[in-house]
């Protein structure tokens, strides 16, 4: 976020529930000129232009995985 902040460009947190899963999962929101507000998956840096309930996190991401997300909320800082 701190890269983000340096070149002017407002970013903050969204944090990620999954369906059936007791863990949730944090990424970064982006207010980009272009795209509007973007999200950032930190561990790979791959960008997601939209981000919905029921969407399944790992198909956005390209993980083998099946996360559907249940709830997410992003926190200004």
């Amino acid at each position: 976020m701190k890269n983000f902040a340096e070149k002017d460009h407002f970013s903050c947190i969204t944090i990620l529930t999954f369906e059936n899963e007791k863990f949730g999962h944090i990424i970064i929101a982006v207010n980009t000129s272009d795209y509007g507000l973007v999200y950032v998956e930190p561990q790979s840096d791959k960008i997601i232009y939209s981000l919905e309930i029921g969407d399944d996190y790992c198909k956005k991401v390209n993980w083998n995985c099946n996360l559907i997300i249940k709830k997410y909320r992003t926190v200004l800082r």
